[in-house]
């Protein structure tokens, strides 16, 4: 075949190439867009989130100590207790009811259990629901320690801790020291079921958020919330609390018992809090736009490759046209040399060559189709073929000047299609007058080697390269002497021979000849009879 051919800048090809390039760009930058804009709704939202919490936590410090405050206000005293008479724990419930009388309130957490107790001591006094002796000795034990090894920072006068095993709540203490240098511990444990409409009514009605991030819309809207004891224990929780990753924590101070308060933004109303909404990453949208622009590509480069291929089909049948007429042309003009030289004198010789020619021809016309039609074996003698073949060409070689040596070994013998043969050995002919200079001397041998018969032509052109000698027998390959050359000719006269060798049982190669040129030989199997060789030379011009 004709050698590989650069093809043509395809402005259509490269500009779809570059409108698909495009596309890809611009939807990853989309994308990457959309991720950033999505991480910065992100952050906005942890840091809304966070502010809400930090509000929160502030607003229940106050609550919770604001209750206990309202118990033992009327205990914390800043000089020493001198009065005789020591308030016990029912002095308690009157405190708080006098100060709720007083401030015109109520409150929405309510003490359980009041107590009292001086420091030191194990006897604990209750009024209110009673404790059971274990809970007893447990905020005996716990507020002694917490008082007497408060750890880095020293105990308050009045603070919250718990919950404990025994006590499942917070327990809020103040401390009254005495002129007998003793210290009594007043205190109450928080009803645990009012913590709860505590924590969600802080959520209904406390400013979490600037009003202008919230813009009137509710707490409970916007926030979810949960709060959880200094141990991680769950006190309260949302009923829609969502499962996501935007929550922001925030600590209560030790002296309101260390909670911790959790808050994120409710996915519904995330969208109305970040300014121009929140937009989620539009991947199947994208990756279907991509994926049309490349389905839209692939057809374009399918449709571009169909219009080479056609226009090589043409290309490659203008070609084979031309070439297929050129040597069928040759053929005549040999034959039409022969009838003008009266070689063939009667009506039936002129009517077989003019029957001979035609089926020349039209078995030329059907070697390029896959070796479509079949051979017309039979038993030929290999130097009587050569010879007659060789004698057809001479008017061809004449007019090139060209002298063809014969060395043919007799009594050598194979089956074979004659007409195929014959357009074998004259192209091979053609093939060396063309590539070979004017006077040039062209042999043709004839030998056996073992089983086979061994059919050379040898030139004296330049030669074929050992990196295509492969290559040449394929259809439509012109070499690099043939470009040089400025030969005519389409490339598929070689591959006509390899093509009649191979479907007869041979085989057909090229090597350099010695002192230059080309040697071009086909080796066929022989009729298996046993046969003299003798050598029949001759020189035809």
């Amino acid at each position: 075949m004709q050698r590989p051919r650069s093809r043509s800048f395809s402005w259509p090809l490269l500009l779809l190439l570059l409108s698909l390039s495009v596309m890809l760009g611009t939807a990853w930058k989309a994308h990457q867009l959309s991720r950033q804009q999505r991480q910065t709704a992100e952050q906005l939202l942890r840091d809304y989130a966070a502010f809400a919490a930090w509000s929160y936590q502030e607003q229940l410090s106050n609550a919770l100590q604001e209750v206990a405050w309202q118990v033992v206000n009327p205990v914390m005293h800043r000089q020493l207790h001198q009065v005789a008479n020591v308030p016990d724990a029912h002095d308690l419930v009157g405190y708080r009811a006098q100060s709720l009388r007083d401030c015109r309130c109520d409150s929405l957490t309510r003490p359980d259990t009041y107590f009292a107790f001086v420091l030191g001591a194990d006897t604990l006094g209750t009024a209110g629901v009673p404790l059971a002796s274990a809970a007893s000795s447990a905020v005996v034990r716990s507020l002694t320690h917490h008082l007497r090894d408060p750890g880095d920072q020293p105990a308050s006068r009045m603070g919250i801790i718990g919950p404990f095993p025994e006590v499942p709540s917070l327990v809020a203490y103040s401390l009254m020291p005495t002129v007998r240098l003793d210290t009594v511990v007043y205190g109450f444990v928080y009803d645990r079921a009012s913590l709860a409409p505590t924590f969600s009514g802080l959520l209904a009605t406390g400013d979490l958020l600037p009003k202008a991030v919230s813009r009137g819309r509710r707490n409970q809207d916007m926030l979810a919330l949960q709060v959880l004891d200094q141990n991680e224990e769950l006190l309260y929780r949302d009923a829609n609390w969502p499962a996501g990753t935007l929550v922001a924590e925030e600590r209560l101070p030790a002296r309101a018992g260390g909670l911790i308060v959790r808050t994120t933004v409710r996915p519904e109303a995330a969208s109305a809090l970040v300014a121009g909404g929140f937009s989620r990453v539009q991947l199947p949208v994208l990756f279907g736009v991509v994926g049309l622009a490349l389905l839209m590509a692939i057809v374009g480069v399918v449709q571009l490759r169909r219009e080479n291929q056609l226009a090589r089909i043409r290309s490659d049948f203008v070609a084979s046209v031309s070439h297929e007429l050129r040597t069928p042309l040759a053929q005549i003009r040999l034959f039409l040399d022969t009838l003008r030289l009266k070689r063939y004198n009667t009506d039936d010789q002129r009517d077989w060559l003019l029957g001979h020619l035609v089926d020349n021809v039209l078995q030329f016309s059907r070697l390029d189709h896959d070796g479509a039609g079949r051979l017309v074996l039979e038993r030929v003698d290999l130097a009587q073929m050569i010879g007659e073949t060789v004698e057809a060409f001479a008017p061809l070689a004449h007019s090139r000047r060209v002298e063809v040596d014969t060395r043919l070994a007799e009594g050598l013998a194979a089956t074979m299609d004659p007409a195929r043969f014959r357009q074998l050995l004259l192209n091979l002919l053609d093939n060396a007058v063309k590539f070979g200079p004017p006077g040039q001397h062209i042999g043709v041998t004839l030998e056996r080697t073992g089983e086979h018969g061994l059919l050379r032509v040898t030139d004296q052109g330049p030669g074929v390269p050992e990196s295509e000698r492969e290559a040449i027998w394929e259809p439509y390959y012109r070499g690099a002497s043939a470009e040089r050359a400025a030969v005519g000719g389409s490339g598929i006269g070689l591959a006509i021979v390899k093509d009649a060798a191979t479907r007869m049982g041979g085989r057909v190669g090229v090597e350099a000849a010695p002192g230059g040129g080309a040697v071009f030989f086909v080796q066929l199997p022989l009729v298996p009879e046993p046969a003299t060789p003798a050598a029949t030379n001759g020189s035809h011009e």
